[in-house]
């Protein structure tokens, strides 16, 4: 019996690596080991009932869900229904935002947050937008908070500046940054706005900004980590079926709630 409840264990922890591979941890806002042990849990509760093969079909759905991802094009067909990329040739608008990301555990801007800001500081030179919008994120770091804000002004000064740099602070979500920007002292000059994010989150973020009253002009950054368009190589696939497979959850939410 003991052998079996291992083994069960053992079966619930493998789907739940897998499904962590996938994203569900993401999708779920729960830590990676956090889902795996629960998963393992279930798997070695369910040895001694009628449901004792439950880990089995799991981790067959999860590994093949994965081999899905990551070798075929799927995420590429998939792709439409998170991206928004609207052109920019004859905008003017009154300010770039790029959308913040998160922190390293070493308290320091992520990836994201400097590739998002590498393309909004490209499209600012280009349309001559005198305006620089971010977020500013914190996070508890060795039990002190700390946030992005001397990232964001090495890199502005790194930049060569030339332009008016604006934190909206507070942010922990989307919608966050859509009302903060909103409610801002400077709201009322901004009437029409250039909305730089990842672009397997344009399509939400920009729906977002939208609700609560600009108008938007939408700009997929360049992304740092993987190639938007293909070839893919399988790694490259299973990366952005984790986005996608998150923007898709996470547009629903928003939709229910009346945030898009």
């Amino acid at each position: 019996m003991a052998f079996a409840l291992l083994r069960a264990a053992a079966t619930g922890a493998s789907a739940g690596v897998l499904l962590v591979v996938l994203g569900l941890d993401q999708m779920m806002g729960i830590e990676a080991p956090v889902l795996v042990a629960s998963i393992a849990a279930l798997a070695a509760l369910l040895a001694r009932t009628r449901w004792r093969h439950a880990g089995d079909w799991l981790l067959g759905c999860a590994l093949g869900l994965l081999l899905l991802v990551a070798l075929t094009p799927i995420t590429g067909t998939l792709l439409p229904l998170v991206v928004r990329d609207d052109p920019v040739g004859h905008i003017r608008p009154d300010a770039v935002v790029a959308l913040g990301s998160s922190l390293t555990t070493g308290g320091h801007a992520d990836n994201t947050s400097v590739a998002r800001l590498i393309s909004a500081w490209s499209l600012r030179a280009a349309l001559g937008t005198p305006r620089l919008i971010t977020s500013r994120v914190t996070r508890q770091v060795r039990g002190r908070r700390v946030g992005n804000e001397r990232d964001i002004q090495l890199l502005h000064a790194l930049a060569g500046g030339g332009s008016t740099l604006t934190l909206v602070d507070s942010v922990y979500s989307t919608r966050d940054e859509a009302r903060r920007l909103a409610g801002h002292r400077d709201a009322l000059s901004l009437r029409t706005i250039a909305v730089v994010t990842s672009p397997t989150h344009t399509r939400r973020a920009c729906a977002t900004f939208e609700r609560v009253g600009f108008r938007v002009t939408c700009v997929a950054a360049v992304p740092r980590d993987v190639a938007l368009r293909g070839p893919h190589r399988p790694d490259d696939r299973v990366r952005l079926g984790r986005q996608i497979a998150y923007e898709l959850v996470a547009i629903v939410l928003y939709r229910v709630r009346g945030w898009v």
